[in-house]
C-alpha cells in the first residue's frame, strides 16, 4: 500500500497477531487499536455461556431434591453420577448465579466505558472537553474566548 502512496494516521483491527505485526512492520510508528466490536462480542459469547450454565442447574435443582428424598428414604439414587446433596448444588447455583451477575455488570461498565471513548485526528479526546467541562480549546489547548478552533467533528471547541 505504501508503494501505491496510501498512508494511515492510525489502524484499526480485531487484534489479530497477524495483521498487528504486519502493521507494526509497515508503519512501527503508527498506532494500532483493537476494535471494540470483538471485545463485547467476546463477553456476550462468555456471558451466554455463564447464563446457560445457571439455567441448567436451575433446571437440575428438582431431580437433586428428588434424588435427596430417595436417598432419605432408604432408596438408591438413580442416574450415573446422583448428585443428592441439595446445599451443595444449591451453593453451586450460587455461585454460579454470582459470577454471570457479575460479568453482566462488568459488560456493561465496560460497555460505558468503550463508548465514552471519542477518538480524534489529534488522540483520543480528553474527558473534561468532551463533557464540555472545560473553556480549553481542542487540539490546541488554548484558552482564547470564541477562538476558531474546531474539534474533529467540525464544531466549535472552544467551549463558547
Amino acid at each position: 500500500m505504501q508503494e501505491q502512496g496510501i498512508r494511515w494516521r492510525t489502524t484499526v483491527s480485531d487484534g489479530g497477531r497477524a495483521i498487528e505485526e504486519a502493521v507494526s512492520t509497515v508503519t512501527p510508528q503508527q498506532p494500532h487499536q483493537r476494535d471494540v466490536w470483538h471485545v463485547l462480542h467476546l463477553c456476550q459469547q462468555v456471558q451466554a455461556r455463564l447464563d446457560r450454565q445457571v439455567a441448567e442447574l436451575q433446571q437440575r435443582t428438582p431431580v437433586v431434591a428428588r434424588q435427596a428424598a430417595r436417598l432419605a428414604a432408604g432408596k438408591q439414587p438413580r442416574g450415573k453420577c446422583p448428585k443428592t446433596d441439595v446445599a451443595a448444588h444449591a451453593a453451586d447455583l450460587a455461585q454460579a448465579t454470582y459470577a454471570c451477575e457479575g460479568l453482566r455488570y462488568l459488560t456493561g461498565e465496560l460497555h460505558h466505558l468503550l463508548e465514552v471513548v471519542v477518538l480524534t485526528p489529534q488522540g483520543i479526546m480528553p474527558s473534561t472537553i468532551r463533557q464540555g467541562n472545560s473553556k480549553r480549546c481542542w487540539p490546541c489547548s488554548t484558552n482564547e474566548p470564541g477562538g476558531s478552533c474546531l474539534d474533529a467533528a467540525g464544531a466549535d471547541a472552544s467551549g463558547d
